[in-house]
């Protein structure tokens, strides 16, 4: 394992709030016995997570694969 850090301390807080969604709204409830499941649930539900979800936290209700499209493509200062 690596430890991974944010550019900056205030964005810890959301990182730890992603990380508790993931676990507790997706991972929770799944039956993971081994290491290779683990890291298979968790790339299928970070894909879900960016890509099938809206967030109420985003301008327009976007999912995150939406919104970084957005930001590239200037429509989102």
């Amino acid at each position: 394992m690596r430890h991974s850090y944010s550019g900056h301390a205030r964005e810890s807080a959301y990182c730890e709030c992603i990380n508790r969604t993931i676990k507790r709204n997706y991972l929770d409830h799944r039956r993971i016995r081994t290491k290779q499941e683990l890291i298979r649930e968790v790339k299928r539900t970070v894909r879900a997570y960016n890509s099938e979800k809206p967030h109420h936290g985003l301008p327009d209700h976007l999912r995150p694969d939406q919104f970084s499209r957005a930001l590239e493509n200037g429509k989102i200062s």
